[in-house]
């Protein structure tokens, strides 16, 4: 077996800078993509219309409130171009800041203040709805504490100057704030790094590109049944079966490496300890992925059109687990856990 692994490993020798673009690609198009996908990552905003028929103070603070936000991104149009933008898909939602919402507020109604118009396809607006609502609320909770303490005391403090000193309670940050941090069950006693969405991404696309370099590396089998190179190993043993191991193992081996190197690219971005248990996991789920594979090559006698139909699947699976992964809803949400790429994002080492 390890005769046949040798002369794979000779074979590659004969080409090496193939060989070693083959298995360098990954890694080197993370080096250069990553900046990209982490700037846009961070970079991107919701496009969100504002109409602001009242023109008040209050509605000035909701506005300036929300354009502190970094995911969002604030446009204060007239009714009619908050409209059109919002039928070409140019924004999220709109929002209306009703004319009179300032003398409602402080009359201590809220309702009816702001009208929120959307289409079909806006998704991200109702986490802005819940954001803007929680703006107006806290301004009408300053102004009824105003109210109350200017009815139940004859202080000779102006109205306003009570409203500020209730609204410099939440201010740089709430009195009272919710401090929420992630726990696991295995460590319910400190915090547990995670990977970020597109690092699952990252990953299933390295997963792809071993799976896909192991079906071709397969191609040699059919070559060498091609050229005779099976005949002539009848005649001197009884079975291949230390061929098909040391080809098998060769497989295996490059296909690994170059994951196993694409993932240490991810060092950078992702803690040591945690890359450690993803590239475990990962390297189970590549070595049984890459068995079956080749199992099911050698089953239907090395057959080029099995190799086309394996990457088909490949190709399949791999689209299918990174529209679940996004939040895509479609046919076929039943079936991506049976997918190997879908196994990934299941790892038994990161509770």
């Amino acid at each position: 077996m390890l005769t046949y692994l040798g002369l794979q490993l000779r074979r590659w020798k004969t080409k090496p800078f193939v060989a070693l673009i083959s298995m360098m690609f990954p890694f080197l198009c993370f080096f250069i993509l990553a900046p990209f996908l982490t700037s846009t990552t961070e970079k991107t905003t919701i496009p969100i219309a504002i109409v602001d028929e009242d023109e008040s103070t209050y509605s000035q603070r909701i506005v300036s409130r929300l354009t502190d936000q970094q995911r969002l991104s604030i446009q204060l149009l007239p009714y009619k171009d908050m409209v059109k933008a919002l039928q070409k898909g140019e924004v999220e939602a709109g929002f209306v800041l009703q004319e009179g919402l300032e003398n409602e507020i402080k009359a201590g109604a809220i309702q009816d203040t702001i009208t929120w118009m959307r289409t079909s396809n806006s998704t991200l607006d109702v986490f802005i709805k819940e954001q803007l609502g929680a703006e107006l609320m806290r301004i009408a909770l300053n102004a009824k504490a105003a109210n109350t303490v200017m009815e139940a005391s004859q202080s000779n403090k102006d109205w306003e100057e009570v409203y500020q000193y209730s609204a410099s309670f939440w201010e740089p940050s709430p009195l009272f704030e919710m401090n929420f941090i992630k726990r696991t069950p295995s460590f319910p006693q400190q915090d547990k790094a995670l990977l970020a969405n597109w690092h699952k991404t990252v990953l299933v696309l390295f997963f792809f590109y071993a799976w896909t370099m192991s079906i071709w590396l397969c191609q040699q089998l059919w070559k060498d049944k091609q050229n005779g190179v099976l005949d002539r190993l009848s005649l001197v043993q009884l079975t291949p079966i230390r061929y098909y191991l040391g080809q098998g193992l060769s497989i295996w081996l490059v296909s690994l490496m170059s994951f196993l190197i694409a993932i240490c690219a991810m060092g950078g971005r992702v803690p040591w300890d945690l890359l450690l248990q993803v590239g475990l996991w990962a390297s189970i789920v590549l070595t049984g992925t890459i068995v079956v594979t080749y199992a099911f090559y050698l089953m239907f006698k090395l057959s080029s059109a099995t190799l086309i139909v394996i990457e088909s699947v490949a190709v399949v699976t791999v689209v299918a687990t990174l529209l679940n992964q996004s939040g895509v809803s479609w046919i076929g949400d039943t079936v991506v856990p049976y997918f190997p790429p879908s196994w990934l994002m299941h790892n038994p080492f990161i509770m």
